[in-house]
């Protein structure tokens, strides 16, 4: 269990330990929360360990206009191919959930408020690969 802004930060570097890809869902905007400095050094780290990245979004306008800032912009870790889009009416999404190794991870932040767990559990990660991985199919690809 984790709570408030250096909770979310130690939850964002464990992701780092993924041995090959990161996947979930995103709200986007965790960089609000963690600071510019904190996410920067992630992204730095993240490409030097050559992980990989997919989140499936909503198309909000607040969504969309982060990517347009930091995904074509180079400030983030993932590209415009690794990000598909969803409308809220499919998937509701809130928060930042990410599946690597054997962990499921939840944050969610709202104001002041920012709580997230990490679940450590095979099984319960292949359930939930094979729920994104469906999902991913049937998401859009980002044209912008």
């Amino acid at each position: 269990y984790y709570q408030g802004a250096e909770g979310m930060r130690q939850m964002i570097w464990n992701s780092l330990s993924a041995e090959r890809e990161i996947v979930g869902y995103s709200v986007f905007g965790r960089v609000d929360v963690v600071g510019e400095k904190f996410y920067n050094n992630y992204v730095e780290e993240f490409r030097g360990r050559n992980l990989v990245d997919r989140a499936i979004a909503n198309p909000t306008e607040r969504t969309i206009g982060y990517i347009n800032k930091n995904v074509v912009g180079g400030k983030h870790q993932q590209t415009l191919d690794n990000i598909r889009l969803l409308p809220t009416e499919q998937l509701y999404i809130a928060g930042d959930t990410s599946i690597y190794n054997n962990i499921y991870s939840v944050c969610y932040w709202q104001g002041h408020e920012v709580v997230g767990i990490e679940i450590e559990n095979p099984d319960y990660v292949r359930h939930e690969l094979s729920i994104f991985n469906l999902l991913w199919q049937q998401a859009n690809r980002v044209n912008i």
